[in-house]
C-alpha cells in the first residue's frame, strides 16, 4: 500500500491541494497562536507579586510542563530515527491500514457503543480503585453533599448548626444551605445517589460523552480522522480521570456532545433541534459559560460543515430558533432556582458566594490578585501547556504537532474550522475568567477535549500527507512518523498515564471509622483552626470572598475575636468590622507561621500565647483532619440515616448544642496519633486530649453534654 493510496483512503473528502493559500488563514492563524502558547514561556507573565499565590503556583506548574514538552521531543527523536532506519524496507502504512481495516468497516453505531463501553469501564476502574468511589476535590464534595440532600427529599440543607458540617464553596441562604454551583450536575449526582451508588454518575456521563462525540465526529470529519480521534478520546487519561472525580465538567461535556450530535445529522428535524436545545439548556444549568460559547459555535457553525451560502444561513437561523425553544425549560428552571435561593433569577451561586469581583472580565479577583491581560495570557499559556501533557500523556507533544500541521497545511480539511472555532471559543471565554483550575489538568478546557482530539487526529493525517512519499534506500520518513506516533500513544496511555492516575489517590478512607462506631453515632472531626473559623463565619452569613480575605490579611487570633463577637452579638458586628483588614490585596500580607508541622497561623507566636487563641492553636497540636472528604461516608445533617454522622469539632462548649440536638447518637471524635494514624476515641477522652488547655473545658460539662456517653 503506497502512501498516496493510504492518504486517499484517510481523507477522501479533503479539498484539492491547489486551494489558494489565502483561504487557509483560519488554520494558519490558530496555528501561530498555538505555537506561541506552547513554544514560548508566556506563562512567566504570572510570576508577578500582584498575581498572587495562585498565579505564581500556576507559573511554577507551567514551567514543569514546558520542560516536559521539550524533553518529550528528545525522548521520541531516537524512536523516530530507529523506526525510519530499521524498518526502511517495510511499508508500515500498509500494516497500519490492514490492522485498522476492521475498525474502518465497523458500523458507526457499533463503534460508538464500543468506545463508550471502554471509557465507562476505564472511568469505573479509576473511580473505584484510585478515588475509592468518593470525591476528594472540594468542588465535587460540595456538589455531592448538596445532591445527597436532594436524594433525601430536600432541595437544600438545614440552617441549624451549620458551622458543624458546612464546607467551602457552599452558601447559607434564607432558604437553606446550597453549594455555589448551578444545579445541573447536582441533579445528576442526586439521581446516582438514589441508586446507592453515587460514583456511577461519572462513568455514565463519560460514556454518554464518548458515544455522542463519536457519532458527531462521523458527521463532521472524514472517517479515518473521526475513528482515530474518537479512539483517542475514549482512552484519554484527562477524560477518564476527571470524569471519575465527581466533577461537573463531564456532565456539561456530555450534554453538549448530545446536543452537537443531534444537530450534526443532516436529517435533523425540529424534534432533534428541540432535543438539542434541551441538552444545551441542561449544560447551561451545569456550567453556564462554556455551554454558552460552545453552544453558539455548534448551532451557528454546524450547518456550514455540510452546506454553503443561503441554505446554510437559513438552517443556522432555523436551528437557533428551535434550540432556543428547547432550552427554555431548563433555562426557566435555572432562573427559578436562582430566584429562590439567591434573590434574583440572574444571580448565580458564584455571585452570591464571591460578590462582584467574581464576575467575568479584567480587574481584581475576589482574593485581591490582579487579573489583567498579561495574567490572562499567562494563565492561557499554562492551560495549553498542561493540556498538551494531560490530554494523552504522550512524550510527543500533541499540541506542537497540531501547530505544525496547521502551519504546513496546503488544503482545508473537512470540519477542521468548526473544531478550531470550538477550541478557540473556550480559550477566549476563559481568557476573561479569572479562575483557571488545574485539578487533574486544565479542567476549564475539559468540555473542548473532544474537539482538541479530533483536531489532533486531523493533524496526524495532514502531516502524513506532507511527508515525502518516497523513502531513500537508507531511511523511511513515513515509517519514522508512524513509529513516533504509535509508540508515543502507547507509552502515554499504557505507561505514563497510570502513575499519574494513582497519584490522585486521596487520603486513607474512613470505612474503618464507620465500622468501628456503635450506631447511631456522631463523630467529631478536628480540623485546623483557620478552617473552623472560616466555617463559623460562613454559617454566620459572611460572604466567602470576605472570609478568605479576613483569614489572609489578619492575624488568626484577631479573626477569632471577630468571629466570637459575630456569633454572640450580631448587632455589634458593624462596630468591630473596621478592626479587620477586609479590602482584598495580593501583596504585603502578614506572615504565615508554622507552629508545628501542619499547624499554621497568620501572625507571630506571641498572638496566641494566652486565652482562647492559645487553646485553639494548641488543640491542633494533637493532629488535624479534613472533614470535607469524610462527609460522604456518613449521613447528611437532618437526614434519615441512622448510621454515622461526621461533624466538625468546634470545642467542648460549642459542641454541646449539637450533642443536645442529636441525643440518640453516641458521640466519638477522630484524632491523629503521633505516628499519623487516625483513631476513633470516645468523645470525653478525645476532648480531654484535644482541649485540655481550654478554660471552657470541664469534665462535668462534657458529661452533661454527652448525656452520659462520656467515660
Amino acid at each position: 500500500m503506497t502512501q498516496d493510496s493510504l492518504t486517499a483512503a484517510a481523507a477522501p473528502a479533503a479539498a484539492d491541494d491547489r486551494t489558494a493559500p489565502s483561504s487557509l488563514w483560519p488554520e494558519r492563524s490558530f496555528g501561530i497562536v498555538l505555537l506561541l502558547l506552547c513554544a514560548t514561556p508566556l506563562y512567566t507573565f504570572l510570576d508577578r507579586a500582584n498575581t498572587g499565590l495562585a498565579g505564581q503556583s500556576a507559573a511554577a506548574q507551567a514551567a514543569g510542563y514546558y520542560d516536559l514538552m521539550w524533553s518529550g521531543l528528545l525522548l521520541v527523536a531516537p524512536i523516530g530515527v530507529g523506526a525510519g532506519y530499521f524498518t526502511r524496507s517495510v511499508d508500515l502504512g500498509a500494516f497500519v491500514r490492514h490492522a485498522t481495516a476492521g475498525v474502518m468497516r465497523m458500523d458507526a453505531q457499533q463503534w460508538a457503543l464500543l468506545l463508550a463501553f471502554v471509557t465507562s469501564t476505564l472511568t469505573t476502574l479509576f473511580t473505584l480503585t484510585v478515588m475509592a468511589g468518593r470525591p476528594y476535590h472540594i468542588d465535587a464534595i460540595a456538589q455531592l453533599l448538596h445532591a445527597r440532600f436532594w436524594a433525601e427529599g430536600s432541595f437544600a440543607g438545614p440552617l441549624a448548626n451549620g458551622a458543624f458540617w458546612t464546607v467551602h464553596n457552599a452558601i447559607f441562604t434564607s432558604n437553606g444551605w446550597v453549594s455555589q454551583y448551578p444545579p445541573g450536575h447536582v441533579a445528576v449526582l442526586a439521581l446516582a445517589a438514589l441508586t446507592g451508588l453515587p460514583w456511577i454518575a461519572g462513568p455514565l456521563m463519560a460514556g454518554v460523552l464518548v458515544y455522542a462525540s463519536t457519532r458527531m465526529a462521523e458527521q463532521l470529519v472524514d472517517r479515518a480522522v473521526a475513528r482515530l480521534g474518537s479512539a483517542l478520546l475514549a482512552v484519554s487519561p484527562f477524560v477518564v480521570c476527571l470524569s471519575g472525580a465527581f466533577m461537573n465538567h463531564v456532565t456539561a461535556a456530555a450534554f453538549l456532545a448530545v446536543a452537537g450530535f443531534l444537530l450534526s445529522r443532516e436529517t435533523a428535524g425540529r424534534a432533534a433541534m428541540l432535543g438539542a436545545g434541551l441538552a444545551f439548556g441542561f449544560a447551561f444549568a451545569t456550567r453556564p459559560l462554556v455551554a454558552l460559547v460552545l453552544g453558539a459555535v455548534l448551532v451557528l457553525g454546524l450547518p456550514f460543515v455540510t452546506g454553503r451560502g443561503v441554505p446554510a444561513v437559513r438552517r443556522a437561523l432555523t436551528s437557533s430558533v428551535w434550540v432556543a425553544i428547547g432550552a427554555a425549560l431548563p433555562f426557566a428552571a435555572l432562573l427559578a432556582y436562582n430566584a429562590h435561593f439567591f434573590g434574583s433569577p440572574f444571580t448565580f451561586g458564584y455571585d452570591a458566594a464571591l460578590g462582584p469581583a467574581g464576575t467575568l472580565g479584567f480587574g481584581t479577583d475576589p482574593w485581591g490578585n490582579r487579573y489583567d491581560l498579561a495574567a490572562a495570557i499567562g494563565y492561557t499559556s499554562a492551560d495549553v501547556l498542561a493540556l498538551g501533557v494531560h490530554l494523552l500523556e504522550t512524550p510527543l507533544p500533541p499540541l506542537l504537532l497540531l501547530s505544525a500541521a496547521l502551519l504546513t497545511m496546503r488544503s482545508p480539511m473537512r470540519g477542521a474550522r468548526l473544531l478550531i472555532a470550538m477550541v478557540a471559543a473556550v480559550l477566549m471565554a476563559n481568557l476573561f475568567y479569572w479562575h483557571h483550575g488545574m485539578y487533574m489538568g486544565p479542567r476549564m478546557l475539559f468540555e473542548s477535549a473532544p474537539a482538541w482530539l479530533l483536531l489532533l487526529s486531523a493533524a496526524f493525517v495532514q502531516l502524513w500527507r506532507r511527508i515525502p512519499a518516497a523513502s531513500t534506500a537508507a531511511f523511511s520518513f513515513p515509517n519514522a512518523f508512524i513509529g513516533v506516533t504509535v509508540v508515543s500513544i502507547l507509552l502515554g496511555v499504557a505507561a505514563f498515564a497510570p502513575p499519574r492516575a494513582f497519584g490522585y489517590t486521596p487520603p486513607e478512607p474512613a470505612d474503618d471509622v464507620v465500622n468501628d462506631a456503635e450506631k447511631p453515632a456522631i463523630v467529631f472531626v478536628h480540623e485546623n483552626w483557620r478552617t473552623r473559623l472560616a466555617m463559623r463565619l460562613a454559617a454566620a452569613g459572611m460572604r466567602l470572598d470576605s472570609i478568605e480575605t479576613a483569614l489572609r490579611q489578619n492575624t488568626t487570633c484577631d479573626v477569632q475575636r471577630y468571629t466570637d463577637v459575630r456569633e454572640s452579638n450580631p448587632a455589634a458586628v458593624a462596630a468591630i468590622t473596621d478592626l479587620l483588614s477586609l479590602a482584598p490585596r495580593a501583596v504585603d500580607l502578614p506572615p504565615v507561621v508554622e507552629m508545628k508541622p501542619g499547624v499554621r497561623i497568620v501572625g507571630g507566636a506571641e498572638t496566641v500565647s494566652a486565652g482562647a487563641c492559645a487553646a485553639e492553636v494548641r488543640s491542633d497540636f494533637a493532629g488535624v483532619q479534613d472533614l470535607a472528604s469524610l462527609l460522604v461516608y456518613g449521613g447528611v445533617p437532618g437526614g434519615r440515616s441512622h448510621g454515622v454522622l461526621f461533624v466538625r469539632d468546634l470545642g467542648p462548649a460549642r459542641n454541646r448544642a449539637l450533642l443536645e440536638a442529636e441525643p440518640a447518637r453516641r458521640p466519638y471524635a477522630l484524632v491523629t496519633t503521633d505516628q499519623g494514624r487516625r483513631v476513633l476515641l470516645d468523645y470525653g477522652a478525645a476532648m480531654q486530649a484535644l482541649w485540655r488547655d481550654s478554660t471552657a473545658l470541664e469534665a462535668s460539662s462534657i458529661g452533661r453534654a454527652t448525656g452520659g456517653w462520656a467515660r
